[in-house]
């Protein structure tokens, strides 16, 4: 059984210095991944990922082992980026393995898809 929660997390959290942030997301959801089906590890969704990483674009933080101390210090970034924050954040190799799995011919189709929002 699961508790609902008495009140949101949003609530709670400092969002309002990313409403940029949230506000360019929201646009982005538009722009659809392929998602691959397969075993392994609990699935997260990409697009959440991809927030991220154009968060950490957007922000000037220089690599994905500060990506992730930045997501997992401060849960407003997290929730902005479209995470669940009452499960852990994405690790560094989830990261990783995002870029490495995701081919050139789609970046690119997504680096179009945000030039034309």
């Amino acid at each position: 059984m699961k508790q609902n929660l008495l009140f949101l997390i949003e609530n709670f959290l400092d969002v309002k210095p990313l409403n940029k942030h949230r506000l360019l997301f929201e646009k982005l959801k538009n722009i659809r991944l392929t998602h691959y089906k397969k075993t392994g590890r609990k699935p997260i969704q990409k697009e959440c990922i991809l927030n991220a990483l154009i968060y950490k674009i957007l922000k000037s933080i220089p690599n994905l082992t500060q990506l992730h101390q930045e997501l997992e210090d401060n849960l407003s970034v997290a929730l902005c980026c479209g995470f669940d924050i009452l499960k852990t954040t994405p690790n560094i190799e989830r990261l990783s393995a995002f870029l490495k799995n995701t081919t050139n011919k789609e970046l690119v189709n997504i680096g179009n898809q945000f030039i034309n929002l």
